[in-house]
């Protein structure tokens, strides 16, 4: 499935589970560990000391995750680089042919106004291969329980096939909902399409036609499951226009789903995962 993976690191309490998840789910793949000193935001004219404190802490932090990757049999790549972290990150893992970014967020839940974490969301907004985010420590196990958003789009039905795969690898059950804005007969047709798949595959499945309000239901669900997999992309003009303003790589749904999410996200993108 994911053949090349690339684990951000931020030397946060968060990157140990992030490490051990990953490796936990995608075992085989080959790994590269890339953390980034920042140089931006006003450290651009830090004093040589500061800049070697921050560069060993930058390489304690990835050897780190290189140890959590050794034990599962993982020989991992480490990059240490300086810049703008979410640049750096996006550039090398385009650079590398990724097939996917596994991420740590750091966002703020607080309601009403939920936002997704800077590096996080930057970074999202510049890749386009697939990416694994979790924003909470998680036990470092297979889910058995899957939820699968999908609007119908293509990029929907190409997450929903990956859902599937993981699905059956790891003999969970997986629930689609349809969170489109379309008629009902719209709806209909995805989720038919994904039991159809579904069956094929021997997946234990389930259909489910979301409410008015997508983001809520989704988060509302959310405890019920293990893992959400859904799509980056999406239909619509604004989605065309990404590449001239990057925030519009993300759409409202899935910043709100990303940043309020309490359990792992693995967001399919452009880019073949099979890199």
């Amino acid at each position: 499935m994911f053949k090349r993976i690339l684990i951000a690191t931020d030397n946060s309490a968060l990157m140990p589970s992030l490490a051990e998840y990953t490796a936990t789910l995608f075992p085989k793949a080959e790994y590269h560990i890339i953390s980034v000193v920042e140089t931006t935001a006003g450290l651009g004219q830090m004093s040589g000391g500061l800049r070697e404190q921050l560069e060993k802490m930058s390489w304690d932090a990835a050897e780190k995750l290189d140890g959590i990757l050794d034990k599962h049999g993982i020989k991992a790549k480490i990059v240490v680089v300086n810049g703008d972290p979410s640049k750096e990150i996006a550039e090398y893992a385009s650079r590398m042919n990724f097939g996917l970014l596994a991420i740590g967020r750091h966002a703020s839940d607080a309601m009403p106004k939920i936002k997704l974490g800077r590096v996080c969301s930057k970074t999202l907004e510049r890749i386009s291969c697939s990416a694994l985010v979790i924003g909470n420590p998680v036990d470092a196990k297979a889910p058995k329980h899957i939820l699968n958003p999908t609007t119908d789009s293509k990029y929907s039905r190409a997450a929903s096939r990956i859902a599937i795969q993981l699905a059956s690898k790891f003999n969970s059950k997986l629930d689609t909902i349809y969170v489109g804005t379309s008629a009902e007969a719209r709806g209909t047709q995805a989720l038919s399409f994904v039991k159809s798949a579904a069956d094929s595959a021997g997946v234990k499945y389930n259909g489910i036609m979301g409410g008015e309000a997508p983001d809520i239901d989704i988060i509302e669900r959310q405890k019920n499951y293990d893992m959400i997999i859904g799509s980056r992309g999406r239909t619509g003009a604004a989605y065309k226009f990404r590449f001239f303003r990057r925030r519009l790589a993300l759409g409202k749904l899935e910043r709100i789903t990303i940043a309020a999410s309490k359990i792992p996200i693995l967001l399919i993108g452009e880019k073949s995962p099979n890199k």
